[in-house]
């Protein structure tokens, strides 16, 4: 027989607007729309309707919709772990809002245009964004403010990355990459602020990626980083978790 590790349960199904972007906020699940704009859902269960296993079943409702929370697609959706925060990536760049409320808080310099994707290090407050060949990194202060730190080049664009403990892994079209930042540098901005900055290095080549498929880079259950060859992922209609 075989194992089943997990067993998937659809969202949402048919839906008739395009899905780019999901994460998880606590009980909800944030998704965003090709059209900029965000959809809350919440699962409700459904009283006395148990199956012959003993599961109650569950549906999933549409709490809350904003609309125009982007000028278009919504790429990335990112909920911070233990902070009522979203981070997000658009036409706008990567933006913080606050949570529930959806007030802008702050925008990542830089990332307005051209940005594909973001990574977040919750423990080092940490975001690194890939834009075009680019790889910009930035620190969120205590006000809430993303602080430019350092620039990175590749010599193709970025499709992809991700933080491997305190490393960088990149995928671009034709190969996956790894950045070292250089040890951390402390350094006044403002009088009285102090962040800390990590010198520009040399990206290191790991291996190619093939052809015809676009990398994509997946975070372990483990909270270790893995990353899956080959998979190509596409916007969506259905929602399964």
């Amino acid at each position: 027989m075989a194992f089943e590790a997990y067993e998937p349960s659809v969202v949402v199904d048919d839906f008739a607007r395009k899905i780019d972007s999901i994460c998880v906020w606590n009980d909800t699940l944030i998704a965003g729309l090709s059209d900029g704009s965000l959809l809350f859902f919440q699962e409700q269960q459904q009283q006395g309707s148990a199956q012959s296993s003993g599961r109650v079943l569950s549906s999933w409702q549409v709490t809350r919709v904003q609309k125009n929370f982007g000028k278009r697609g919504i790429q990335q959706l990112q909920a911070l772990e233990d902070q009522q925060y979203l981070l997000s990536l658009s036409d706008d760049g990567v933006q913080l809002h606050s949570l529930p409320e959806l007030q802008l808080v702050s925008t990542a310099s830089r990332t307005a245009r051209g940005a594909t994707a973001f990574a977040w290090d919750d423990a080092r407050q940490l975001l690194v964004t890939a834009v075009r060949k680019k790889v910009i990194s930035h620190q969120l202060d205590s006000s809430h403010t993303f602080l430019e730190m350092t620039e990175y080049e590749l010599p193709e664009p970025v499709s992809c990355l991700t933080w491997v403990g305190t490393n960088i892994l990149l995928g671009t079209p034709k190969s996956y990459w790894l950045i070292t930042p250089a040890a951390s540098q402390a350094m006044e901005v403002l009088p009285g602020q102090v962040v800390l900055m990590y010198p520009a290095v040399q990206p290191q080549l790991l291996f190619a990626a093939g052809s015809g498929h676009a990398p994509v880079m997946a975070r372990l259950a483990s909270g270790e980083r893995g990353v899956r060859m080959h998979l190509r992922v596409k916007a969506c209609s259905q929602l399964t978790l």
